[in-house]
């Protein structure tokens, strides 16, 4: 190559412009690289933490929820303290979620997905039906049969809290279905990264 004044291009200045492109072609591609491992690990720890943690706690709550509602009408009928326990071991302290686990994985879902998230506004009517069952009929019968025996809770109290926990049950099963949705969702992007 010559340069403006005629004379020949060295070959120190020819091997310092291609290890400059060589070095920008490097930089785009550890660049390029390094977006494509913190989208990974994104998506990875969405499937791996919280995804997996919703799914399994929630299944667990759901479990443990089947079993208080047992629990109180095996309470209602007996009278017998012992038949309580579940109930009790739910409530712990007036706390009932959705899961057996105390982190606000509702709140963690609400901050990925967003507020209106079709997932969110399920768990917040699974939630809405649990507080209906426990404020408006499980406490009642419990402090009823407390009160007065078995004999004192109310006539069609008992229809009226299966209906209630009836709804709970529909809630929780279509949030968790929704979950998994997003689960699998979020696995598959993974798979695309």
């Amino acid at each position: 190559m010559t340069t403006r004044d005629g004379r020949g291009e060295s070959l120190h200045g020819l091997l310092g412009r291609g290890l400059a492109v060589v070095a920008v072609v490097l930089a785009l591609g550890l660049g390029t690289t390094a977006v494509a491992a913190v989208q990974t690990d994104r998506h990875l720890d969405h499937v791996t933490d919280l995804f997996f943690r919703t799914v399994t706690e929630g299944d667990l709550g759901y479990l443990a929820l089947v079993e208080a509602e047992i629990s109180v009408r095996a309470y209602a009928a007996t009278g017998d303290p012992l038949t309580l326990s579940a109930f009790e071991t739910y409530i712990a302290g007036d706390v009932f979620t959705l899961e057996v686990g105390h982190r606000d994985l509702g709140g963690e879902l609400a901050e990925h997905l967003g507020d209106d998230h079709p997932t969110v506004a399920a768990r917040r009517s699974a939630e809405d039906a649990l507080e209906t069952w426990y404020v408006d009929h499980a406490v009642p019968i419990v402090e009823a049969v407390r009160a007065g025996g078995p004999d004192a809770v109310p006539s069609g109290a008992l229809d009226a809290a299966s209906a209630a926990f009836e709804q709970v049950r529909a809630e929780t099963e279509r949030y968790l279905e929704l979950v998994r949705d997003e689960r699998h969702r979020a696995r598959d992007s993974l798979e695309r990264w």
